[in-house]
């Protein structure tokens, strides 16, 4: 369950600023806001674009799984955490017209010393479309 009061109003993470969907250094940027629910989850508004589609008319696949990867790292960056996933499994339930206003969510469901693991919806018109659900490991785990 995702709460509707909001704790703060954005992630911020200094190496996550050329991100495609949030990133404020990146001018192809969706410039995604992603706030702080006193649960700790994560949410976010979403418009698609005209080069996002896959078949015509159609959100592509690839846009709406980064899209919901992108969700679950922001409720780790709340945490002060970077991760990077070590998984994706991805639910498609409907197809998505491309230029429509969609609703991240995403939240923390469990986690171990190193390993989180992740959830996260994209909802349009009230309704879950697809959801994720990733493992991220801790980026102090990677040789980078």
């Amino acid at each position: 369950m995702y709460t509707q009061l909001y704790e703060e109003k954005e992630s911020i993470s200094d190496e996550h600023n050329k991100c495609v969907f949030c990133g404020s250094s990146n001018p192809l940027s969706s410039a995604l806001v992603f706030r702080k629910l006193y649960d700790g989850s994560v949410t976010a508004e979403f418009q698609g674009r005209s080069f996002m589609q896959g078949y015509d008319g159609v959100l592509h696949g690839g846009f709406v799984s980064a899209l919901l990867e992108e969700a679950m790292a922001h409720v780790l960056f709340y945490k002060k955490i970077k991760g990077y996933p070590v998984n994706l499994d991805v639910g498609y339930f409907k197809t998505i017209p491309f230029n429509s206003n969609l609703t991240l969510r995403a939240k923390l469901v469990g986690e171990g010393p190193m390993i989180y693991k992740l959830s996260a919806d994209l909802v349009f018109k009230n309704e879950i479309v697809a959801n994720g659900r990733s493992d991220f490991a801790n980026i102090n785990l990677f040789n980078i």
